[in-house]
């Protein structure tokens, strides 16, 4: 088809306007698919920190009056028992003191089985020193978090009491350290659930169950299990976080509106070349309609040359997106993990869907654009466009 021909040559001819017209859906292209790769791997990153520093299911006391879970070992085995659930760390919470010789912190004291914390939380990635498993065998070791350790000015193996409110006290070991790299570092400190119910009279309570599931996606559904189980309450991680996932949601929201006001400008700016080019060969236009070229044809070549000018542009926009995400590899963005929810770095999550997406989408709102200077160059006299200096 002689269209296309013509098509081809105009573009070639046009370097300029072709240049710049390309350029524009290019950067568009590329600077999207970096932000979607950006703002997906903060999500996952934030989603994944989020589920990892808390656990997948909590489970507390039916009677919000009661502070207590009573005879905790017929629960935990129900609890275990449970379709898609692999572990479960019953924890005895207790907000107490802590002294180091002339330093004191209200802390937040954890009873825990260490191996059932281990399997359920995986706080042992977060040593910082120490051994985080000699607490089964350490009956008076406690483990603290990087924070707290600094304002008692403790370290390892050293002594530290804890101070109930009638002034009795419990000496304790330090045999680790941890950093979770959020605000509970400043407060957390992890005992021997057998030591801390001796110490405050609760043989045969916990405050609740921390659980681990297979599929975090199932954790509503295995909650509910649990709930109907055990008669307990169930709380699911995305329960737990809802503020948190309808943000990220907002957040991703607003970056489509983003996307598309980006793919807006751009495909104007080609429409814009196209404009140019209908002016400038208005005579060219006409003389091919007197040779017999219908409307629909000149239409159709002003297409042709936008969708040329969009795929080229597309595909400098892939190669400017994976050059970017290379460079984006090699310097993290450091972030404050005490302000985003443990989250210390963005990675980049570069999808091919996001270039499927980002190119699709851009090539069609091209399209649209160039439609208008389309239409009025297939509108034209011929006469009139031959005659016109």
């Amino acid at each position: 088809m002689y269209e296309h021909k013509i098509a081809f040559r105009s573009v070639i001819a046009k370097k300029r306007n072709t240049f710049f017209a390309v350029l524009a859906v290019a950067l568009a292209v590329g600077i999207i698919i970096l932000f979607m790769g950006m703002i997906s791997g903060f999500a996952a990153e934030m989603i994944d920190a989020t589920v990892e520093s808390s656990p997948h299911i909590t489970v507390d006391p039916e009677d919000d009056d009661d502070e207590y879970i009573h005879l905790y070992d017929h629960f935990n085995a129900i609890i275990r028992q449970t379709e898609g659930v692999l572990f479960a760390s019953p924890v005895l919470v207790q907000p107490t003191a802590m002294e180091h010789r002339d330093n004191t912190a209200g802390i937040v004291l954890e009873g825990i089985d260490p191996r059932s914390e281990i399997d359920t939380m995986r706080v042992d990635r977060h040593l910082l020193k120490g051994n985080f498993t000699a607490l089964e065998r350490s009956y008076r070791g406690v483990v603290l978090g990087s924070i707290l350790a600094e304002d008692l000015d403790v370290g390892i193996g050293e002594k530290v009491d804890l101070v109930k409110p009638n002034g009795e006290t419990a000496s304790l070991e330090v045999i680790a350290i941890i950093s979770t790299g959020t605000p509970k570092d400043e407060t957390l400190a992890y005992a021997r659930l057998d030591l801390v119910q001796d110490f405050y009279d609760r043989r045969g309570q916990v405050s609740h169950f921390k659980v681990r599931v297979a599929d975090i996606h199932q954790a509503d559904k295995i909650a509910a299990d649990i709930q109907r189980d055990t008669g307990l309450e169930a709380i699911s991680w995305m329960e737990a976080n809802k503020d948190l996932l309808d943000l990220i949601n907002t957040q991703q929201v607003v970056a489509w509106i983003f996307y598309l006001m980006i793919f807006i400008v751009a495909g104007f700016g080609i429409a814009n070349t196209l404009y140019t080019m209908v002016i400038d060969r208005k005579k060219e236009i006409g003389m091919l309609m007197a040779m017999g070229a219908s409307r629909k044809s000149i239409s159709i070549i002003f297409l042709i040359e936008s969708a040329l000018l969009g795929i080229a542009g597309v595909l400098l926009g892939f190669l400017i997106a994976f050059i970017g995400a290379y460079f984006f590899s090699l310097y993290e963005i450091d972030l404050p993990a005490d302000v985003y929810y443990g989250v210390s770095t963005i990675p980049i999550d570069m999808q091919t869907r996001f270039f499927v997406y980002s190119g699709g989408f851009s090539l069609l709102i091209n399209m649209i654009a160039a439609s208008i200077p389309a239409k009025q160059a297939a509108q034209m006299d011929p006469v009139e466009a031959i005659e016109e200096e």
